[in-house]
């Protein structure tokens, strides 16, 4: 029991009226929340209830859950998402195991059924604080957190679970919860209860154990028929693994005999391999021959070739020389004619700077005098300038100190015109309080008009209430005999609705069982289904056939799909039948070998086919008498379809011969006396009276069973679903009904609280009429004193006037003397003033003087400045060119003698340029008798070529042949690794161990016939032997054993007889043998599954037998221990009387509902539904607190509960309330004063902007 838990602090954002975020702290004892109507208190408890998990938005007053974010007002958009946080301290918690410990919220997954008794204890059980947060998004996006981290509504819900805070639990009234109590259906009333005896955990856990039981049962019958079919798969599996065990021999054996053939061809490529390359060596050694002589030859020309390349390269270079040698003496030519016309270009220079040296020396004399007398004038206008700012100075002095006199002379100014300002304010003051004291005296005399005129309106108000008081006492009579009447007809009607629930319980639990059966029934029309889409009773070709759609070749299903035999004949038929069962209808002959040659193809096994459209062969009909005491297979076995004579015809080939007998015995007694096979309805077959052949193959449903328990399962389920509309269709008109009488008495209900409202109208309207009267008393009083309040303060205000008057005369003396003083400051400042305008004029102009001569100054000596600048120019152009002159004259004297020394040197290079040309002659006639030798071993090389050519083309025919044998032995590499993954050295090496081991042997005769009896001692048990097979073993045996001696078998010969071994061994399923120990282990899994859902089962049965001895004890202890409470309570309240509660079915304690009878004072014993507005809340808040009394919750929330109480009542109320508030924390919403003076802490709640609520929070002790 969570006992220790407190509800510490709430913060709320966008959550309703309240867009802010919110916060609000409880104490431990008592917190109020007060407001007008409307302010949003009543969102506080709807944000408790929603972030604990209530899901029903009619329930937070809302169309819609989306009702619950702020929706925006005048003055605030909408915001996006609501949050509450709601913080708890003292949560129980555990370890969470991990070792770490840490402890996390106890939120037990109920996935496992289990028993948890009040004995039971957590290991490192603990308490800590726990906040529980909800957020709802405007997209529709919610989620739930549990310190911050994501999780279920199952996990909160699991928190608070049995300990009366849940949604569903009594922790919270709201507003009209009282009225649910007592007005909801008696098993709704019984889960307050429940939560208070802790046994909603149990219910919940005993609803997710019948729904497991539910879920178990009908796996049960799923795998049931699983294990059926997969033992039928289990046996044609065995035969094909034992078929390819056989076969993984010989392909053994065969891989060994490989081995030799590929290790003797080896032998053999790498003999003729080293042949081919002996041969290719020779020829090699030839070819080094004409080779080398070749080379002597090829070095030879080629020495010719480099002497005639030095040879070409000497004469080439005496001709560029010779070439360089002509350049070089026209480019002397060329220069000494440049050097000369360059001297004479100087000579007209040198004479153009001589003349301008001239011109410069005569004009920088007169440049000197003038800057002399330029420097003179500046000297004297810079002493005129300085004279001129020292008279500047003198007038700038004066000026400062009439300033300074004049501020002096303002500031007298300012000061008696403050005096005369502060004398006329004083002045208005008063003359405003005059005015004041004559608006006071008018306003009195107005309200003592006003008070005469109140005195008469309240007589005439007291006459009006006593009238209205003796017209409400007459209609609150007439109003409570009309409630009356309502409670009758809703009594009525209440017995009704319980008649109607019962019949409604008793409907629905047949709905609930007819579901069931549906269920089981259609999980077992799944499974057959499943089983004959798979074709699972087949043959594997058959089932291959049957599984294809193929639109060249068509098939038409299988024989059995026509067929329809009584369930009593169906074992006779299926063993008369056979294998024609499953014979795949096909149109004609070339559909039937197409299909052959395709299952042939695939290796899927053998088939047969009912052709049914060819022209029908004419066979001879034996005449088959079936004797009268026994039915022929064709007077039991219906046909249908459009393929029906054909395959009656099929049936009458097979089964002519045979007839049914009712019982052993009978088939006993014919049987001696008929040719014929006497088939029984078990399935055994008769044949002469010594033979007798049956028994069953498998568990699992032949052919036709299964297809007839698919068609008794689809009538079924259709009869049980038409019952179940039926009953469906009962119970909608039964709610239609039940809507019906709880529109009528929610319509009573709506009366009784009319007439109700109405009473309590009444009985507010003559308090208020009490109330009124006695305010128009105090209101009669308070004119009194407030007339004499206004006499007095009139007589005041006469004394004040006279007071004022006198002051006003006495200011008037004092304003005439500060007028004349400001007068005389005012003339001695104007005089100042005028002085001041004088100099400024003679400052003005000094200044403007001294800016002239400044001006004078800086033009002169700027003049100055140029002319300097003047005088150096020149002396620099001088001196540049007379430096200028001696480097013409230089270059001249340089230009002669170069040209003197080019003349000499031109005479050297023409004597040098007349030898080179006689050497280049030479030259070339060497390099023509060079070239002569050279074209001569040209020839020769090219005889020696041709013959070389020759024996190179013997040594690519070598090279050929000696590639062919090594690309065999290549590729006889490759196939040996293909063949058997292993490499041609390896297999020798294998091979030649074998030989020296005496494991090859070239006479295999003997094994053959022994692996032949092993195959057939593999095949004995079973029935697809081929009997082309059978012959051809049977030949080759008696072939070996007529002859007189074994002849030895080469390797090839071996290869080919093991691969006939396995050609005839047919269509091997090599999957088969893992397939079959697949199935083997899913054979064990299921059988394992089954008995685990047996034990599961009967464990989830005794786990719910548990819960309810448990919910039924524990419910037991609290309904009796709540009952005794609720008489004390009820008692306490009203101030006496007696009430009770009463189970309904005293024999279902389990699902019995609670009803409440009461018996206030004075009144007789009646059902709570007969009683007044205020008695019927007293009641709900009796049975309220007697619950609190037998288990406390840890908190409670209390929602204007107390606005129908007297004060009387209320007194009572609060006094229960103090008596519990040391184990429940409560929070309360009221109205009432009384109320709010127990609480510890008060908040306000107050709406200052429209739709937008705003909290106010207060300690009070």
């Amino acid at each position: 029991m969570q006992q220790g838990i407190q509800l510490h602090n709430l913060e709320i954002s966008g959550f309703k009226s309240f867009p802010d975020r919110s916060e609000l702290a409880f104490d431990q004892g008592v917190t109020a929340i007060v407001g007008p109507n409307g302010c949003g208190k009543s969102n506080l408890v709807d944000a408790i209830t929603w972030v604990l998990g209530e899901q029903s938005a009619k329930s937070l007053r809302g169309a819609r859950m989306e009702d619950v974010i702020f929706s925006g007002s005048d003055g605030r958009k909408p915001t996006s998402a609501a949050e509450v946080k709601l913080l708890l301290k003292g949560v129980v918690s555990a370890s969470n195991g991990n070792g770490n410990g840490h402890n996390v919220p106890v939120a037990v997954e109920h996935s496992d059924v289990s028993v948890v008794t009040q004995d039971t204890e957590l290991a490192g059980v603990g308490t800590r604080d726990v906040v529980v947060s909800r957020r709802l998004y405007r997209s529709g996006e919610s989620e739930y957190l549990i310190d911050g981290k994501v999780c279920r509504l199952r996990d909160v819900q699991d928190l608070l679970m049995d300990a009366g805070v849940g949604v569903k639990g009594y922790a919270v009234i709201e507003q009209g919860k009282i009225g649910q109590i007592l007005s909801a259906r008696a098993h709704d009333r019984r889960l307050l209860i429940e939560e208070a005896a802790g046994v909603t955990k149990y219910k919940s856990r005993r609803h997710a154990a019948e729904l497991k039981l539910d879920a178990a049962q009908q796996n049960l019958v799923r795998v049931e028929d699983i294990v059926y079919e997969v033992q039928k798969q289990r046996n044609a599996l065995k035969r094909q693994a034992a078929k390819a065990r056989r076969y993984r021999r010989l392909r053994d054996e065969l891989r060994k005999w490989e081995k030799v053939v590929f290790a003797h061809r080896y032998q053999l490529l790498g003999e003729t391999v080293e042949a081919a390359r002996l041969e290719l060596t020779e020829a090699r050694s030839r070819e080094q021959v004409a080779a080398d002589s070749l080379s002597q030859v090829e070095t030879r020309q080629e020495q010719l070739r480099i002497k005639l390349a030095e040879s070409e390269t000497k004469v080439t270079s005496h001709r560029d020389t010779v070439h360089a040698c002509d350049l070089d003496i026209k480019k002397r030519q060329q220069q000494i004619e440049f050097d000369k016309e360059q001297i004479s270009n100087l000579n007209v220079t040198l004479q153009e700077l001589r003349s301008e040296v001239s011109n410069l020396k005569l004009r920088q004399e007169p440049a000197r005098i003038d800057l002399s007398e330029r420097r003179k004038t500046v000297d004297l206008v810079r002493h005129e300038r300085d004279q001129v700012a020292q008279q500047l100075s003198d007038v700038e002095v004066e000026d400062l100190g009439i300033r300074q006199a004049v501020e002096v002379k303002e500031k007298d100014v300012e000061a008696c015109r403050s005096d005369v300002f502060s004398v006329i304010n004083t002045a208005t003051t008063l003359q405003h309080t005059l005015e004041h004291a004559t608006n006071a005296q008018t306003r009195l005399l107005d309200e003592l008009a006003k008070i005469d005129i109140e005195n008469q309106d309240v007589k005439s108000e007291t006459q009006q209430l006593s009238a209205t008081h003796q017209t409400t006492v007459e209609a609150r009579a007439l109003v409570q005999k009309d409630l009356g009447t309502v409670l009758e007809a809703y009594g009525k009607c209440q017995r009704e609705l319980s008649t109607l629930c019962e019949q409604h319980s008793v409907l629905l639990e047949k709905a609930n069982t007819s579901d069931r059966d549906i269920a089981t029934f259609a999980a077992r029309l799944q499974s057959l289904e499943e089983l004959s889409a798979a074709r699972t009773g087949y043959i594997d070709g058959a089932r291959f056939i049957l599984s294809q759609k193929s639109e060249t070749i068509p098939h038409f299903g299988s024989v059995a799909d026509y067929v329809n035999v009584a369930p009593e004949y169906e074992c006779a038929v299926e063993a008369c039948l056979g294998n024609l069962l499953q014979y795949v209808v096909v149109s004609r002959h070339v559909h039937a070998t197409e299909w052959l040659e395709y299952i042939r193809k695939e290796k899927a096994g053998r088939c047969g086919f009912l052709v049914v459209d060819d022209l029908p062969v004419e066979t001879e009909q034996s005449e088959n008498i079936t004797p009268a005491e026994l039915l022929s297979v064709e007077s039991v076995v219906k046909v249908e379809g459009p393929y029906a004579s054909a395959i009656r015809e099929a049936i009458r080939v097979v089964a002519g011969r045979v007839a049914i007998a009712n019982t052993p015995e009978q088939a006993i007694t014919v049987a001696g006396q008929t040719s014929q096979q006497i088939v029984t309805l078990s399935g055994d077959i008769f044949s002469g009276s010594r033979l007798v052949c049956g028994g069953g193959q498998t568990e699992a449903l032949g052919i036709l069973a299964t297809k007839r328990e698919v068609k008794e399962l689809q009538s079924k389920l259709l009869t049980m679903r038409s019952q179940a509309e039926v009953i469906t269709t009962e119970l909608q008109t039964l709610n239609h009904v039940q809507v019906d009488l709880e529109s009528k008495i929610a319509g009573f209900e709506g009366d009784q609280r009319k007439h109700e409202k109405s009473l309590l109208e009444y009985d507010l309207q003559l308090g208020t009429l009490g109330n009124e009267s006695s305010r128009l008393q105090r209101k009669q009083d308070l004119l009194n004193v407030e007339l004499q309040k206004a006499e007095e303060e009139q007589q005041s205000i006469k004394i004040r006037q006279g007071e004022v008057q006198e002051s006003l005369e006495q200011i008037g003396l004092k304003k005439r003397k500060a007028d004349e003083c400001l007068t005389l400051a005012q003339q001695d400042l104007f005089q100042a003033k005028t002085e001041i305008e004088v100099l400024r004029q003679r400052l003005a102009e000094s200044k403007a003087s001294y800016a002239a001569l400044t001006e004078r100054s800086a033009a002169t000596e700027t003049d100055v400045q140029r002319l300097e600048e003047l005088v150096i120019d020149l002396e620099v152009r001088l001196a540049a060119q007379t430096e200028a002159v001696e480097r013409a004259e230089a270059r001249c004297e340089s230009l002669h003698s170069g040209i003197e020394s080019a003349e000499k040197e031109l005479a050297r290079e023409v004597e040098k340029f007349d030898l080179l040309r006689s050497a280049v002659k030479s030259g070339s006639d060497e390099v023509l008798e060079l070239r002569h030798d050279f074209s001569g071993l040209d020839e020769t090389i090219r005889t020696s070529r041709s013959e070389l050519d020759e024996i190179r083309d013997k040594v690519g025919q070598f090279k050929v042949s000696c590639a062919t044998a090594e690309a065999d032995l290549s590729h006889l590499s490759n196939s040996c690794l293909e063949a058997t993954q292993l490499d041609l050295d390896t297999v020798v090496a294998e091979v030649a161990q074998l030989k020296s081991d005496g494991a090859i042997q070239p006479d295999i005769d003997t094994a053959e016939t022994h692996d032949d009896f092993e195959e057939e001692a593999d095949f004995s048990d079973t029935e697809v032997i081929d009997d082309s097979v059978d012959a051809n073993l049977h030949l080759d045996r008696e072939s070996s054993e007529s002859a007189s001696k074994p002849r030895p078998l080469t390797a090839d010969e071996m290869l080919v007889r093991m691969r006939s071994k396995i050609d005839r061994l047919g269509a091997v399923n090599m999957m088969a043998i893992d397939q079959f120990d697949e199935l083997e282990t899913r054979h064990a899994f299921l059988t394992s599954q089954q008995q685990d859902l047996l034990d599961s089962i009967a464990a989830t049965t005794t786990a719910i037998k548990k819960i309810n001895k448990t919910t039924k004890e524990r419910f037991q202890e609290a309904f009796e221990a709540i009952n005794t409470h609720f008489q004390s309570t009820f008692s306490t309240l009203f101030g006496g009387g007696r009430a009770g509660l009463v189970l309904l079915d005293e024999a279902d304690v389990l699902e019995s509902g609670v009803d409440i009878i009461a018996q206030p004072p004075g009144k007789r014993l009646q059902s709570v539904q007969l009683l007044s507005g205020g008695e019927k809340a007293m009641c709900a808040m009796a049975l309220m607190f007697a619950i609190f009394k037998y288990k406390p919750s840890p908190f409670c929330l209390l929602d204007e509960i107390d606005a129908p109480l007297d004060d009387a009542n209320i007194g009572r109320f609060i006094d229960m309330l103090r008596g519990m508030q040391d184990h429940t924390q409560f929070i309360l919403i009221t109205h009432n004063r009384k109320t709010m003076e127990i609480a510890n802490r008060l908040y306000g709640v107050t709406m200052e902007e429209p739709g937008v609520s705003k909290l106010i929070s207060m300690q009070v002790n």
